[in-house]
């Protein structure tokens, strides 16, 4: 989702919530909520349903506060208080991957389907809901960087 602010010169994309993250939060869930069975179907019931009530809101939390800004400059990604700037002349690189490669891992990606931005200071990874109108906005905005094309069922094609 795109959203153009026409105060500040702003561009906004909202990330992409994808399977990963549930599969985290029901995963988590699982984890914290089963010791309390072991005590009794009572504490492990209560244990469950403030999981439930704790992970799902943390992962909506999640989904909500993510988002990419293009400044006039920079690039802003947020994910809940934290906040990383990259500078569109210092980008080296842009990759559209759905691996798990390690500069993969970097930043704020919440599905598999991600764009790593590699700029001298490291990477960053995110997954806009619409990668595509993303991908020809960074484009324009780093005509310097290198572009690749890594998704698996991309392999092999130009």
């Amino acid at each position: 989702m795109r959203f153009t602010s026409a105060g500040d010169d702003t561009i906004e994309y909202r990330s992409k919530p994808g399977i990963q993250l549930w599969a985290l939060v029901v995963i988590l869930i699982i984890c914290f909520s089963w010791p309390g069975f072991l005590f009794s179907p009572t504490i492990g019931l209560v244990l469950f349903v403030i999981n439930v009530a704790v992970w799902s809101t943390f992962g909506l939390l999640i989904i909500r506060t993510t988002k990419y800004v293009f400044h006039r400059d920079h690039l802003t990604a947020k994910f809940l208080s934290i906040k990383v700037d990259t500078k569109y002349s210092t980008v080296e690189s842009i990759t559209r991957t759905d691996s798990l490669k390690p500069k993969a891992f970097l930043g704020f990606a919440l599905t598999l389907d991600r764009i790593v931005i590699v700029d001298r200071s490291g990477g960053l990874a995110v997954s806009p809901a619409d990668s595509e109108g993303f991908l020809r906005e960074l484009r324009s905005r780093c005509p310097r960087a290198r572009y690749k094309d890594e998704r698996s069922h991309t392999a092999g094609k130009k």
